[in-house]
């Protein structure tokens, strides 16, 4: 499993036991990861992510 895919996975589960009842969007992943985590990260860099552009994360992001 690649890390988009394994972000994909997360913004599905994370939709549907938020009850929202579809996969949370991009943004609003970085909303909750700043709200609940404290910390920062872009949804221009979650977009790389997921699209292939940037295969790989970030030692910073990776701790998040």
């Amino acid at each position: 499993m690649t890390v988009a895919e394994k972000i994909r996975y997360l913004r599905e589960v994370e939709g549907s036991l938020r009850g929202l009842g579809r996969p949370m969007t991009q943004l609003e992943l970085v909303r909750y990861i700043r709200k609940e985590q404290g910390k920062s990260i872009s949804q221009s860099y979650i977009s790389q992510i997921e699209n292939g552009s940037r295969p790989h994360m970030t030692q910073s992001t990776r701790t998040l």
